[in-house]
């Protein structure tokens, strides 16, 4: 305990934690078991095909690591994850109450699609390595007592997209990262008055420092800013958190 409390940020996530009370309590199962369970299993399974975590082949990419912290059992993880898990988001949807909502990370953020599942949302999933996990080691987990319906697209059916239709985009800042003209297409995809909400969009943090305009999320908040139809706003706490207004 004396680890958590002599670092200002788990102490803050804590106090923030029993300072809230927030949506998802009111789902009956235990977050916690899921949460050890979906990252043992995830955590075995990247170790099984021998993925490569070094820096030079994956950067800093969150999600290649964050299963193995999770599993670590590391001290302050679940203070951590807490914030980092989606309270914000929660949020957001609670004050949004989204009918149509794309999400590119269930996996991680399993809470928050039951959550939306029970309330009646229409679920759109991208088709990733988050889905590839959520689909075979999160939603038929027996700790896991939810019935999830949702679609699936790719990042090509963004760019291809001509319709407005999410109310809420819950985003990685990869999703952006890997190709600029995707923001435009989420922003062209976002009903009027819709969220784009992006965690993790501080680069662990690097992002506050002189050199910030080399990070590769800057040019994703560029494209943000620039748009007149958007409003963008960053939040610096722990892993930031960048949310997107559309007018």
């Amino acid at each position: 305990m004396d680890e958590v409390l002599n670092n200002k940020t788990l102490i803050t996530n804590i106090i923030t934690k029993e300072s809230s009370s927030y949506s998802c309590l009111e789902l009956d199962y235990d977050y916690w078991e899921v949460m050890v369970d979906a990252a043992n299993l995830i955590s075995s399974y990247w170790t099984s095909i021998n993925t490569d975590k070094r820096s030079i082949a994956v950067g800093a990419d969150f999600y290649i690591h964050v299963w193995d912290l999770y599993v670590g059992d590391i001290t302050g993880w679940r203070e951590q994850s807490y914030i980092s898990g989606g309270i914000y988001a929660q949020m957001l949807c609670d004050i949004l109450q989204p009918n149509n909502v794309l999400i590119s990370s269930p996996d991680r953020h399993f809470d928050l699609v039951a959550l939306l599942s029970q309330r009646g949302c229409n679920l759109t999933f991208l088709n990733n390595e988050c889905l590839y996990n959520f689909e075979n080691f999160v939603r038929d987990l027996q700790s896991y007592p939810f019935d999830i319906q949702y679609s699936a697209i790719d990042y090509q059916d963004i760019l291809d997209s001509t319709t407005e239709q999410y109310d809420f985009m819950h985003l990685q800042s990869s999703d952006a990262i890997i190709d600029l003209n995707l923001v435009d297409a989420y922003i062209n995809s976002l009903n009027s008055g819709g969220v784009i909400y992006m965690p993790h969009a501080n680069e662990n943090g690097r992002l506050y420092g002189e050199d910030y305009f080399i990070e590769p999320i800057v040019p994703v908040f560029d494209k943000f800013l620039d748009n007149p139809n958007m409003y963008s706003y960053h939040i610096p706490n722990t892993i930031g958190f960048q949310v997107a207004i559309k007018k």
